[in-house]
């Protein structure tokens, strides 16, 4: 086979080439939010290679991973392009694969029409000031990757689960029992509905545009174009060959193509290299603005002219522009400055204006009445490092981790918070600090995770059922891991009641000893008192560190000075559970 044969069928093959390593990327990440647990490990080095979380993380301290992965994307961007786009961010996958049913992609549809510069550089400007403010709000709706977790977690995963306990409820009734029903992790109906609005807007989009995300939206797509406009390598259109039959402007994804002149615009190009491989004569360019390539065919070959150099054998033309677009030496010197900032950025500190700005912001007053999670600090920090991608929504056993749609008002949408009424923090469990991006919830050490106040319990004794229904309960204390609620007897002369009620004895009261309390919401969930429960978790908008509890073998009640319940005294020998 001649080498010319070979050059062609690599050109032809080129898009296949590219679209392997964004299928794969896509493929893996979306097992990662199917299975994220027993995959922590590879979703956390799969997230150091996304743009925005790998930014965030970096920004929270030292954090070489994130550090190598954001300068290998700028670095990627300033040599290739856009490549990022469409080699690592798994959103384009679902966009690529709905632009598969394009009709009639080969004809002619509309004019071009060039996306205006100042609408993509107002959103990304609009998405700055947010962070600024201190409100995620604007990252949490547009960030891909957490996009791209939040339809898989709320759209396809349903869907599955779904699917699979209809098919484990016929299967029982023939007495098979091969499958096993699932529950959701989300309850909201609107976080649902809003992430099958996402596909569905990927869906609409992909089939009549193609990228429109990528190409109007996306803040970080629109951020790495403005590096990508100074790209050593790129796609253009020689002049000489192009017969603007328009091919390649009508089937571009993101619309970056001016057949009429002559002009791709780098800053929108994804590099998918299809028009690379449509074009019929051979006219599209790939490389250095000073050095581009292409494969001759006999036609193109025919047509060399003086503004071109053929070398020997005749098989790649090499198209000498006026002036490069970037030497060397100002691409060393970008990369450089890149790399400075992003160490400045890190060595700001943390009592300037823009660290407080971009990592301690303080919420409004109508932000704090959800508990966040352990180890994410305080309730500020988490709200302005969340992009809400509900990793840890996936992987919570529990289902106490509930993403809302402005579960801490509008600094915070779709972020997660801890509903009581669904679940519980498991004493032991660390599955939420494990596959955090950003470090809105950084990783704890287990016994500082286990002492770590995230809320404190209150009691409202008339609402309890050994008060309302005259019975012993304990349920609060039974679950309690730290022994911070335990029974306490009191005897009959001690209990209001009605003389017709009988009551042998007396009653076990739950009592708070609040300096052992966590706020992990075990009682709460285990309260049967409906709707408002009878104890119930406060959060705290900074964490803060309980005492340690005693072990059960040598748990003793505390003092009645050391409860500050003011409730009455135990009586001798009644600090035994009741049940």
């Amino acid at each position: 086979m001649s080498p010319e044969k070979i050059k062609s069928r690599f050109k032809r093959r080129l898009p296949l080439l590219r679209a392997v390593p964004g299928v794969l990327v896509g493929l893996f990440c979306m097992l990662l939010f199917f299975w994220v647990q027993p995959l922590a490990k590879a979703y956390t080095y799969t997230a150091a290679f996304q743009l925005v979380p790998a930014f965030l993380s970096l920004l929270s301290g030292v954090s070489l991973l994130s550090a190598a992965g954001f300068i290998i994307i700028l670095t990627l961007t300033l040599v290739f392009g856009r490549v990022y786009c469409s080699w690592l961010c798994p959103l384009g996958l679902f966009q690529d694969f709905f632009g598969l049913f394009r009709r009639n992609s080969g004809k002619k549809k509309k004019p071009f029409v060039p996306v205006p510069f100042w609408l993509k550089t107002g959103i990304l400007f609009i998405t700055v000031i947010s962070v600024l403010a201190g409100t995620f709000a604007v990252i949490s709706l547009l960030e891909p990757f957490s996009i791209f977790g939040r339809v898989v977690s709320h759209t396809l995963k349903p869907v599955l689960i779904s699917g699979n306990n209809a098919l484990a409820e016929i299967l029982n009734r023939q007495h098979v029992y091969a499958l096993i029903p699932l529950r959701l992790q989300t309850k909201s109906a609107a976080v649902l509905a809003l992430g099958a609005g996402y596909l569905l807007f990927l869906a609409l989009t992909g089939v009549f545009w193609g990228r429109f995300y990528c190409a109007v939206i996306c803040p970080a797509g629109t951020f790495l174009g403005l590096f990508a406009r100074f790209s050593l390598k790129k796609f253009s259109i020689d002049k000489k060959i192009c017969t603007r039959c328009g091919v390649c402007e009508y089937n571009c994804p993101t619309r970056c193509i001016d057949s009429k002149r002559y002009a791709i615009r780098a800053d929108q190009c994804t590099a998918c290299f299809r028009c690379f491989r449509l074009c019929p004569e051979n006219a599209v360019l790939y490389g250095r603005r000073e050095k581009s390539f292409r494969v001759k065919t006999g036609p193109a070959a025919a047509g060399s002219s003086a503004g071109s150099v053929t070398e020997a054998g005749g098989e790649i033309s090499t198209s000498v522009p006026e002036k490069a677009l970037m030497s060397r030496g100002k691409f060393l010197r970008m990369t450089l400055a890149g790399a400075g900032f992003l160490a400045g950025a890190a060595a700001v500190p943390a009592g300037s204006f823009v660290r407080r700005a971009l990592i301690l912001p303080d919420p409004a007053g109508e932000a704090g009445m959800s508990a966040t999670p352990p180890g994410s600090t305080n309730l500020a920090k988490f709200v302005s490092r969340c992009t809400a991608c509900h990793a840890c929504v996936n992987v919570c056993p529990t289902r106490v981790l509930q993403p809302v749609i402005a579960g801490y008002g509008y600094h915070g949408l779709q972020q997660p918070r801890m509903d009581y009424t669904t679940g519980y923090c498991e004493y032991e469990c660390m599955r939420c600090l494990d596959v955090c991006p950003t470090d809105a919830i950084r990783p704890l050490p287990r016994p500082e995770k286990k002492l770590t106040r995230i809320g404190y319990s209150i009691f409202e004794e008339p609402r309890c059922v050994v008060h309302t229904e005259h019975r012993d309960c304990g349920a609060c204390a039974e679950v309690c891991p730290t022994h911070a609620v335990y029974m306490k007897f009191r005897g009959i002369a001690n209990l209001e009641i009605s003389p017709d009620i009988k009551v042998a004895g007396g009653l076990f009261f739950p009592v708070l000893a609040r300096d052992y309390c966590i706020g992990c919401g075990s009682c709460e969930y285990a309260c049967p008192v409906q709707k408002i429960k009878a104890i119930r978790v406060i959060p705290v908008k900074v964490h803060e560190t309980a005492l340690f509890p005693i072990p059960r073998e040598t748990w003793k009640p505390p003092a009645e000075d050391e409860t500050g319940d003011g409730g009455a005294v135990q009586e001798e020998g009644s600090g035994d559970f009741p049940f």
